[in-house]
């Protein structure tokens, strides 16, 4: 098994975090487009991919776009069948403008078609169940249920709402995913994830009706 590891914005590592300075977040959320675009290079050495993103960290904006991870294939290519773990650490700091953080209960990731517009990558749960955790090792997040479609492209986790608070919150997310092609191949692996705050706070920014209707994407 080969390990993806992701490290968001901070250098964040599991003995040590840093908070990062509010001035340098940037805004993550559930509009259009895409926000922020990270490459990763697979690690050879450790057998995975030891990423860091830029320092500062993610301010919850529901009008920002989402996150999109292009992880590059390993220097011998996905093997056919080979499963790959990806975990990261995802930073959010409080609102820069002083005006409350909605609560977070949603995340959502989506694998995308490569190049040739086939897609060659699928969740997986052979290996364990995708999992969020505010610490490695520690237990799922209360109330976290998840679901991945038919197709295995699209992955959701649902969980009791998190207040990302006056100090920031960490969320430890670590889930598999499977190489369908039947000979190796070396196109990259986009992945496009984002949160979604509680109806609750969207209806305190007066955002009630874009988190249902991103929700029946």
């Amino acid at each position: 098994m080969n390990s993806v590891r992701i490290s968001t914005i901070a250098a964040f590592a599991i003995t040590a975090f840093t908070t990062p300075s509010l001035a340098q977040s940037l805004s993550l959320g559930f509009g259009d487009g895409i926000e922020y675009t990270s490459t990763h290079m697979f690690d050879d050495a450790s057998n995975s991919y030891q990423i860091m993103s830029p320092d500062g960290g993610f301010s919850f904006d529901p009008d920002a776009g989402a996150w999109e991870k292009i992880l590059l294939a390993p220097s011998n290519g996905f093997i056919p069948d080979e499963i790959y773990c990806v975990e990261e650490w995802v930073t959010f700091n409080p609102n820069p403008t002083g005006l409350p953080s909605p609560a977070l209960e949603d995340w959502h990731e989506t694998i995308f078609p490569g190049p040739d517009g086939q897609i060659w990558d699928i969740w997986n749960t052979e290996l364990g169940d995708p999992t969020i955790t505010l610490d490695p090792g520690g237990p799922p997040l209360p109330g976290l249920q998840w679901m991945i479609n038919m197709e295995g492209t699209e992955l959701w986790f649902d969980f009791d709402p998190i207040d990302i608070g006056p100090n920031g919150v960490t969320l430890h997310i670590q889930k598999y995913f499977r190489y369908t092609g039947a000979t190796i191949g070396f196109d990259p692996v986009t992945i496009v994830q984002y949160p979604t705050p509680t109806p609750s706070s969207l209806a305190l920014l007066g955002l009630a009706g874009i988190g249902a209707t991103k929700r029946r994407r």
